[in-house]
C-alpha cells in the first residue's frame, strides 16, 4: 500500500504564491506557450468559489485513495457523458479521512452526494454525506464527529475497498456517478504555483493537481483545481519535462471554470498514454501547466510527483 502526499485537506484556504519574477511570454521555440491549435481552450467563466477549490495545500502524509466516477458503475448502470474523480486521504493515525470530489458533464446540478458502504456491483448504505458546491464535493470525516463518526469498522471497510462515492442529480436520483475508493495503483500530486513557471509568473493564484495510474498501467486520471487566477483559463496541458525546464505538450486538458478532469488511456486515438509516458510519470517528469491571457506562457505550473 502506497503512502502519498495528501493534497486534499478540507480547511478553506487562500494560498498566496510567493513573490515571483515578472511573467514573460515564452521565448521562441519554447513549448511553454503552445499555439491554440495544440490545445483545448476553456470556456471563459467566473473564477470558482473558495468552497469549490478548498483543497489547495498539502496536509502531511497518509494513505491515499482514488476513484474514477462513472455512470457505468451505478447499480443499475446509467448511460451519459458525465464523468468525475474522487481523491481521499486517511491520516496516519486513522482518525481523519479527507475527501475531494469533482464532476463534469452531469445531466444537471448535483443535488446530493454521499459515501456509501458496499462492494463494487452492489448498493450499500449511506455512511457520510458530502458537502456539495456546484460540481464539487468535500468532506472532513473524523472519529469525533457527533453525527456518523468515522469508526474502526468503517476504516476497515475503506481499506478493504468497500466504500464508494455516489453523486446524485434530479434526473438520476438513485445516482448518476459512482466510484469505488481504492489504494491500488500509483498516485501523484502537485501544488501549482506561478513560481514554478519557466520563467516565473507573477500571480496570486494557486492550484492542486492529483493523478492516479491504475494498477494495470493502462489509464491515468488527472484532476486539476485552481483559484485566484488573473483571468479565465484559456488552455491547459500536461507537459513532459523535469522541474525547471519547459517540455513538449503530451496531452491537453479541458477546463470547466477552474476545474479539469482528464481520463487518459492507452486506447485514446489522440495522444494515447504510452509506456514511455508512464515511465516519465513515475519518474516525476510530467507537469501540469495552466494558461491565461495575462500569462500566455503559463500562470500556474505543478510537477506531478509520485512519493
Amino acid at each position: 500500500m502506497r503512502r502519498l502526499l495528501a493534497v486534499l485537506p478540507l480547511a478553506l484556504l487562500a494560498v498566496s504564491a510567493a513573490a515571483c519574477a515578472p511573467a514573460n511570454p515564452a521565448t521562441p521555440g519554447s513549448s511553454a506557450a503552445p499555439s491554440p491549435a495544440a490545445s483545448t481552450a476553456a470556456t471563459p467563466t467566473a473564477a470558482p468559489s473558495t468552497a469549490a477549490t478548498a483543497s489547495l495545500a498539502p496536509a502531511g502524509t497518509g494513505t491515499g485513495f482514488y476513484a474514477n466516477l462513472s455512470g457505468d458503475l451505478e447499480v443499475p448502470p446509467i448511460t451519459g457523458p458525465a464523468m468525475g474523480s474522487a481523491s481521499a486521504t486517511l491520516s496516519q493515525d486513522k482518525q481523519t479521512l479527507t475527501v475531494r470530489v469533482a464532476a463534469m458533464n452531469t445531466s444537471g446540478a448535483i443535488s446530493v452526494g454521499h459515501l456509501h458502504d458496499g462492494s463494487s456491483g452492489t448498493n450499500g448504505d449511506v455512511v457520510k454525506p458530502l458537502v456539495i458546491d456546484g460540481k464539487t464535493g468535500t468532506l472532513t470525516w473524523t472519529t469525533k464527529d457527533a453525527d456518523k463518526p468515522l469508526t474502526p469498522a468503517l476504516v476497515a471497510d475503506l481499506l478493504a475497498g468497500k466504500l464508494y462515492v455516489n453523486l446524485h442529480t434530479q434526473g438520476n436520483q438513485g445516482g448518476e456517478l459512482r466510484g469505488q475508493l481504492s489504494t491500488t495503483g500509483s498516485a501523484a500530486s502537485a501544488l501549482m504555483t506561478g513560481a514554478q513557471e519557466v520563467p516565473a509568473a507573477t500571480t496570486s493564484g494557486s492550484g492542486v493537481a492529483t493523478a492516479w495510474l491504475d494498477k494495470e498501467r493502462s489509464s491515468l486520471t488527472v484532476q486539476v483545481s485552481t483559484a485566484g487566477l488573473t483571468g479565465p483559463i484559456t488552455m491547459g496541458h500536461i507537459h513532459d519535462a523535469a522541474a525547471g525546464s519547459n517540455g513538449d505538450i503530451v496531452k491537453p486538458l479541458k477546463f470547466n471554470g477552474g476545474t479539469a478532469i482528464l481520463l487518459w488511456s492507452a486506447t485514446d486515438t489522440d495522444k494515447p498514454l504510452t509506456p514511455a509516458m508512464i515511465q516519465d510519470f513515475l519518474a516525476g517528469k510530467l507537469y501540469v501547466n495552466v494558461h491565461t491571457d495575462a500569462n500566455k506562457g503559463g500562470e500556474l505550473r505543478g510537477q506531478l510527483l509520485v512519493p
